[in-house]
C-alpha cells in the first residue's frame, strides 16, 4: 500500500520485478521492517550487514551525519541556520564552514556513522539498514525517480524509526531533531538479526 502520488511508480516497479523474477521456488526478501507476507514461499528477513558494521560499538556524540549523492545547496543553507553540528559527506572535500564539517569519503565515514546522534541522508537500503542496526534516528531524502528509495522512506516513516521528505524544509528538519528521543525509544526496542537471511537460505535449500 502506497500513497496515491506514488501509485504509478509503484505499479511500474512491481511490473518490472515480476517480469524479471516471475517464477521461483522461494523468495527471500531483505527488509528492515517485517512487513506482512502474501505467499507461503516468501520469506522476509533482516538485511545482511558488512562485517565492519557488526564490529562497531556505537556511541553517541553531539554531531549529526549528513550524506548526499548530489549537491543540495538548499539543504546546506537550512543546516547552517540549525543550532546543531553536522558532519557532511558527498561533496568531495575536506572543509569547515560554520557548523558544517565536510569530509571526503573513506574509513572515517563508518566511525562517524557509529558515533553520530542522528542521520540525514538519501534513502538507500544499505545505509538505512546500517543506521537502524546502530540505533540511529534517520531522516531520509529519497532521490526523485528512484522508487526503491521512495519505498525505503515509506517503510522508515511507517515504522516510526525515522521520517522522510523529498524536499525538506527547515521546519521538517527541526521537527525531526526535536523528536530524536521518541525515535531513540523506538530504536531501543527494534531488533535486527543480520544472520537470519543465511539461516533461512539454508533451510530452503535443504527443503528443495
Amino acid at each position: 500500500k502506497v500513497p496515491k502520488k506514488y501509485e504509478k511508480d509503484f505499479l511500474i516497479a512491481k511490473a518490472a520485478v515480476r517480469a524479471c523474477i516471475s517464477r521461483a521456488r522461494a523468495f527471500i526478501v531483505l527488509s528492515f521492517v517485517k512487513a506482512k507476507k502474501e505467499t507461503k514461499n516468501t520469506y522476509i528477513v533482516s538485511p545482511i550487514l558488512r562485517k565492519e558494521i557488526l564490529k562497531l560499538k556505537p556511541s553517541q556524540s553531539d554531531k549529526i551525519l549528513v550524506y548526499q549523492t548530489k549537491p543540495n545547496k538548499r539543504l546546506l543553507d537550512i543546516l547552517k541556520e540549525t543550532p546543531e553540528e553536522f558532519i557532511v559527506y558527498g561533496y568531495n572535500k575536506n572543509e569547515k564552514s560554520k557548523n558544517l564539517e565536510f569530509k571526503l569519503s573513506g574509513q572515517e565515514f563508518i566511525n562517524d556513522l557509529s558515533k553520530c546522534k542522528a542521520i540525514i541522508a538519501t534513502a538507500g537500503f544499505t545505509l538505512i539498514s546500517e543506521a537502524l542496526y546502530l540505533k540511529k534516528p534517520y531522516f531520509a531524502m529519497p532521490l526523485k525517480g528512484q522508487f526503491e528509495q521512495t519505498i525505503n522512506a515509506l517503510f522508515l516513516k511507517d515504522s516510526r524509526l525515522g521520517t522522510f521528505s523529498e524536499d525538506p524544509s527547515k521546519k521538517e528538519i527541526l521537527l525531526f531533531l526535536k523528536n530524536l528521543d521518541k525515535y531513540e525509544k523506538r530504536l531501543n526496542k527494534f531488533k535486527m538479526d543480520p544472520s537470519e537471511a543465511i539461516g533461512v537460505l539454508d533451510k530452503i535449500l535443504e527443503k528443495i
